[in-house]
């Protein structure tokens, strides 16, 4: 529960310290799945870090709830289309397959050219 329209720094970190990001298009993803959440659940993005691991955001929201319902969407959409990337990597070897995974199923890939954020990104948006 936060303060409604009272700024507040996020941290979200990946399981085990693992980490959040594993390729350029993943980063995309997050922004997206972030971006639908803070409009669905009404909280203003005003900053983000996405480094590997952790993400940093600076969330406003416009009741108590909001932030905590934006993490929980991104997570949630977020989380799913990580595991299936990684579970969809592993079938090549082999792995997956035994798991019965349904491979019908592929992740949302979204086409980049260029993408030279290195190893983290800064973004500042106008409030």
């Amino acid at each position: 529960m936060h303060l409604p329209k009272i700024p507040c720094h996020v941290i979200s970190c990946g399981n085990n310290r693992d980490a959040c990001f594993y390729a350029d298009q993943d980063y995309l993803f997050y922004l997206e799945c972030l971006d639908d959440a803070c409009k669905k659940h009404a909280v203003a993005l005003h900053v983000y870090t996405l480094m590997t691991n952790p993400v940093h955001l600076l969330l406003t929201p416009q009741d108590k709830a909001g932030i905590s319902k934006v993490m929980q969407s991104v997570g949630r959409r977020y989380v799913q289309y990580i595991n299936l990337d990684r579970v969809l990597v592993g079938l090549g070897a082999g792995i997956g397959r035994e798991m019965g995974v349904n491979t019908s199923y592929a992740p949302r890939v979204m086409s980049i050219t260029t993408f030279t954020w290195g190893r983290f990104v800064l973004v500042v948006l106008e409030v």
